[in-house]
């Protein structure tokens, strides 16, 4: 019996990588475009057992579950490393800007 060896990561393993703020973005959209695929009830349902033990139903919680997680991870670990900036939003007319003027 022939054998084949290959890498694999252990469930436990936490890996470093670095990301972009402009593949954030592309993360962040494919999260609304999620969100807005299906029923909104589906996002939800989808949000709701994010945290759960038991595997996700079917491919579109799967792919929900992965792009809020990596998103998630991708903000803590910006946040953590100074790398966020505060902006802020007029609730009347939506207008953003940057308070520091940069």
């Amino acid at each position: 019996m022939a054998k084949q060896s290959y890498p694999v990561i252990p469930d436990e393993a936490l890996i470093d990588i670095q990301i972009s703020g402009s593949f954030y973005k592309k993360l962040l959209k494919l999260s609304v475009a999620l969100g807005e695929s299906r029923p909104l009830e589906d996002y939800k349902k989808a949000l709701e057992t994010l945290g759960d033990k038991a595997e996700p139903e079917d491919l579109y919680e799967l792919t929900v579950h992965s792009v809020v997680s990596v998103l998630f991870e991708v903000e803590n670990n910006a946040k953590a490393q100074g790398k966020t900036k505060m902006l802020e939003i007029d609730l009347e007319s939506g207008e953003v800007t940057d308070p520091s003027g940069s």
